[in-house]
């Protein structure tokens, strides 16, 4: 991860921007309560979900997606330049880290 920007941090709400370099990602997981959602602003995101990374979705500048309680997934940065997503989740954030392997 590039970069972090936290706007907003309650029990919630959370609203950060991330810059992700070429090849970065953030691992499988998952969360119980929040529901997230995400919109690429720059770049090219892949978005692996279910167990094994079963489904992929790929989002470019201006496409967005939700992800629901209890989903497991990651992202990557599939693209050669920074790619940048704003992330808002709602719900009480957490961080359950999941083997897909």
């Amino acid at each position: 991860m590039r970069r972090h920007d936290l706007y907003n941090d309650t029990q919630r709400l959370r609203i950060a921007r991330i810059e992700l370099e070429p090849g970065a990602g953030i691992s499988a997981h998952c969360h119980s309560t929040a529901t997230e959602w995400l919109q690429c602003e720059q770049g090219t995101l892949q978005l692996r979900l279910g167990q094994a990374g079963a489904h992929a979705v790929v989002l470019q500048a201006g496409a967005h997606h939700c992800i629901n309680p209890t989903q497991v997934h990651a992202l990557a940065n599939v693209g050669d330049t920074v790619a940048i997503f704003l992330l808002v989740q709602s719900g009480r954030h957490d961080f359950v880290q999941t083997d897909v392997g």
